[in-house]
């Protein structure tokens, strides 16, 4: 920097955003970027989901034990990436014995049009023991009202997929998008009494808005 030159001021969309960032873990919540530059974005998310994420009524093996309600989930998030392609990863932990989730990803990234985003490509899931236990595992009350033997579900890869999504920029500060994810659960969470489907699919639409 020159003698006598002003550092140019950060702008607050280059710090903060509202729904969601390439590696973040999370399609909607709030977030905050530590290091932004040419090639490395980290930063802090506080997200949740507004549903409950398994309900007693969805299996008849669930009957009794209540629901996992939905969960606060805060985390960090780090992408590196270069030209088209960028290497991601997240860890994110909930409330409600919830647990941690961590994330490894590839992504490639096409402009068809200056507005118009696409990105795609792979990524594995691990989990800890108490996301494995809550969403996998059969405790000993668990046993006795299903009438099933117990299921210890440890900490492990969790889940190989990948991950597809658009987004639009409508203006300098808002945008739609759209994410599809596939994958298939591995390890105790795949062995488990309570899985009934290996493959797990999600679609979700959201809006972003940059301050």
């Amino acid at each position: 920097m020159s003698a006598g030159s002003v550092p140019r001021p950060h702008r607050i969309a280059d710090i903060f955003f509202i729904g969601g960032a390439p590696g973040a873990g999370a399609a909607a919540g709030l977030g905050a970027y530590l290091v932004r530059t040419e090639h490395w974005a980290v930063g802090l998310t506080v997200g949740g989901d507004g549903r409950k994420p398994r309900r007693e009524s969805d299996d008849p093996i669930l009957h009794g034990w209540g629901n996992i309600p939905g969960t606060v989930r805060g985390g960090m998030f780090a992408t590196y990436s270069i030209e088209w392609l960028s290497i991601r990863g997240s860890v994110t932990e909930g409330g409600h014995h919830e647990g941690v989730i961590g994330s490894l990803g590839v992504e490639a990234k096409f402009h068809p049009t200056p507005r118009l985003t696409l990105t795609v490509g792979p990524e594995v899931t691990w989990t800890d023991e108490q996301y494995a236990m809550t969403f996998f595992g059969i405790d000993a009350a668990q046993s006795q009202i299903a009438a099933v033997p117990s299921y210890r579900a440890r900490a492990g890869l969790n889940m190989v997929g990948g991950e597809a999504g658009a987004r639009y920029a409508l203006t300098r500060n808002w945008s739609l998008a759209a994410n599809v994810r596939y994958g298939r659960l591995q390890g105790d969470a795949a062995n488990s009494p309570v899985t009934t489907d290996k493959t797990q699919r999600m679609l979700s639409a959201f809006v972003l808005y940059r301050f």
